[in-house]
């Protein structure tokens, strides 16, 4: 083999193929020109392959190609050396170029039959036509319906590209800076800026683009925005970045808020009127309990004195008639009390402390000093919470003495319960008196209403006004069950953060 190998390009021993038999010009030239023809061709396939492998990295199978290539190449040799024959008897040379194009042929052969199965897997022209057109319709389609997402949103929308070009924005946009759809699109968005705020807004939007995510715009600050005409109107905007394949693009929801600001300006305004009310009914509720208090003690000491000096001169009705004044006149102070406390009711005068229900309840009958017929019973494990005191005793009070007070016996049982719930502590204060008849359950939390003669029974009427606006203040609730001489209940709801 070594022989054969170091005497390849040995030719004395064949002479040339023009010499071998007898060959006409003709069909001498025949074979060359073919043979050269061939060659050339065969040249230029493998280039071309080389040149397309090279280019296209993302090819399947290149190996495969890259055999082809050298298939070929040594094929186009084979043929190149048959027409050098003619003149140059290289037939050891030729045998070797033979050689080494079969060994390539059969190698492309046995690389060529395990890819066969995937190359047959592979989708045909047409499938990856249709898939290829599938992909783009549904891509429109997406495209589409986003438009139609952004069209009928409510609020602004404008998308711009990392240069502050607007590339979509709705009609809402539109509206709200006063231009049309198309006099947005292809804008700066420093444009809807004020002109004092634009070298600001490209900073924040500079800020931004180094720390994309979706937050709202300008926290902590008042935005505005410059419509077409000039006219700046107050904004909210919300920051979304989305990652495109030509790189980041924000997202911005634009909502005008001058209506808001108007009523927030009003309310402020309502607000203030309120407090301002509020503190002149104070101090016309101090000022009146206080001022008439003095003259109405003078009728009090009066009829007193009228009493005590004239008693056994004077007539049994003028009597009775100086008494009634005396009532009439402890009854109009009692009035101007519960006025105060009517106005200075659920007012936040305290911090909250840790409050035991059963010590609160015990606290109130001591106070009330109940008549020895009537008795107040509760369970001594009724919960313990943390709370505002005042208000809770006030209420709890207010519905004890009534039960008290409006009984229609010498003697009566009060039941105090406490339940804890989710959201509040459920109280309820139930008697057996001679119960509330159900027309009248709205009118005894109103104003000066009682339900009976204040001949009869003192009151001014406000003790459950007052208890029904600590409540509203504190947000909870009361509700009356009663029914006309089965006993009376009333059940509140005192909130768990009871004004804390």
């Amino acid at each position: 083999m070594l022989d054969f190998l170091w005497n390849v390009f040995e030719t004395s021993d064949f002479p040339a193929r023009w010499t071998c038999g007898t060959w006409t010009s003709g069909h001498g030239w025949l074979h060359i020109g073919s043979d050269i023809a061939i060659w050339g061709a065969y040249m230029a396939i493998p280039a071309t392959l080389a040149y397309f492998i090279l280019r296209r990295k993302d090819v399947p199978f290149l190996p495969i190609f890259w055999l082809f290539a050298a298939f070929i190449f040594s094929c186009g040799a084979t043929h190149l050396l048959d027409a050098v024959i003619f003149w140059w008897p290289a037939y050891r040379l030729s045998g070797t170029v033979k050689f080494i194009t079969a060994t390539v042929s059969w190698a492309t052969v046995f690389a060529l039959l395990p890819v066969l199965p995937r190359a047959l897997a592979l989708p045909g022209l047409s499938t990856v036509n249709a898939e290829l057109n599938r992909a783009l319709n549904a891509k429109s389609r997406s495209e589409a319906r986003f438009r139609q997402v952004i069209e009928a949103a409510p609020n602004g929308i404008v998308m711009v590209d990392t240069g502050g070009k607007i590339l979509l924005a709705n009609t809402a946009c539109a509206t709200i800076f006063g231009y049309r759809l198309d006099e947005l699109i292809g804008q700066y968005i420093d444009a809807l800026a004020p002109e004092r705020l634009r070298d600001a807004h490209s900073g924040f939007r500079e800020l931004f683009q180094r720390d994309p995510e979706t937050r709202p715009m300008g926290q902590g600050r008042d935005l505005h925005g410059l419509r077409k005409d000039g006219t700046e109107i107050p904004i909210e905007i919300g920051l979304s970045p989305i990652e495109t394949d030509d790189g980041l693009l924000v997202l911005a929801s634009i909502m005008d808020i001058t209506e808001r600001k108007r009523a927030e300006e009003t309310l402020v305004r309502y607000s203030a009127d309120l407090e301002r009310s509020n503190r002149e009914l104070d101090e016309f509720a101090y000022v009146a309990s206080h001022d008439l208090r003095s003259p109405l003690e003078g009728i009090e000491q009066l009829a007193a004195w009228v009493v005590e000096d004239a008693a056994p001169y004077l007539p049994e009705d003028s009597l009775r008639h100086l008494t009634q004044i005396q009532q009439r006149a402890a009854r109009l102070r009692t009035l101007l009390d519960d006025l105060l406390q009517y106005s200075r009711a659920g007012r936040k005068l305290e911090d909250a402390e840790q409050v035991s229900t059963s010590q609160l309840i015990a606290e109130i009958v001591t106070d009330l000093n109940a008549p020895p017929g009537f008795r107040v019973e509760y369970d001594p494990d009724l919960p313990v919470f943390y709370t505002l005191k005042t208000p809770l005793r006030h209420i709890l009070q207010n519905l004890i003495g009534n039960a008290i007070k409006h009984h229609n016996r010498a003697g009566g049982l009060i039941r105090v319960l406490c339940v804890e719930e989710e959201n509040c502590y459920r109280f309820t204060v139930a008697d057996d008196g001679p119960g509330i008849d159900p027309a009248f359950h709205d009118r005894v939390f109103m104003m000066f209403e009682t339900l009976r003669s204040r001949d009869q029974v003192e009151g001014s009427g406000m003790g459950l006004a007052i208890v029904k606006k600590i409540l509203d203040t504190f947000g909870g609730s009361i509700h009356l069950e009663s029914v006309p001489g089965a006993g009376a209940a009333f059940e509140v709801e005192w909130p768990r953060t009871g004004g804390v």
